[in-house]
């Protein structure tokens, strides 16, 4: 289950989108979304592979210290989860699917948890070549003591709307070695 932020800015996602592979960004309406507009950031894909942070809200700024404009947004992820970060992204926009990264924000000895939410979109040419991102901290940014967010790390990735889905039910349990169910 999703933080309540991130379930709703999804429900939106979905609205904007219809039955297209992904919304367009012009549709994005940020007077819909204003009271998490500093936590939402929008990434321009230059290549496949490469995103670059074209905007960043106040709360994701603030979080790294830093003003975020034209990173690159892998350059935000421990080394190790690069290529990890990378491909789900890379899917993400292939298939249409958001997805949501469960990642720690490490700052030297702190560290906080976030959900960050990844959607697709499109720009003038329709092709999906944008991606609506929002930051979630978990935990209060206060955890950090104040220090700049060195790196994010993965805890887990999943497909945004796989979340959503019926869990499976148990079919088949044992007690004391004795079947039931």
């Amino acid at each position: 289950m999703y933080h309540s932020n991130t379930t709703a800015l999804l429900n939106y996602w979905r609205t904007l989108r219809g039955e297209a592979l992904a919304p367009a960004r012009r549709d994005l309406d940020l007077a819909m979304i204003k009271e998490v507009l500093t936590q939402v950031f929008m990434l321009g894909r230059m290549a496949p592979g490469e995103f670059q942070i074209r905007m960043a809200g106040g709360v994701v700024c603030d979080a790294h210290k830093l003003n975020l404009r034209g990173h690159a947004f892998l350059s935000l992820w421990a080394e190790d989860d690069r290529l990890q970060v990378k491909i789900a992204m890379e899917s993400m926009m292939r298939t249409g699917e958001p997805i949501v990264i469960n990642a720690a924000a490490d700052a030297g000895p702190y560290a906080s948890s976030l959900e960050i939410l990844l959607a697709p979109m499109t720009s003038a040419g329709g092709e999906p070549d944008r991606v609506f991102g929002f930051f979630q901290p978990l935990l209060p940014m206060s955890v950090l003591h104040d220090r700049p967010i060195d790196q994010l790390t993965v805890s887990r990735i999943t497909h945004a709307f796989a979340e959503a889905a019926e869990p499976p039910r148990l079919r088949l349990a044992a007690v004391s070695g004795r079947l039931i169910g």
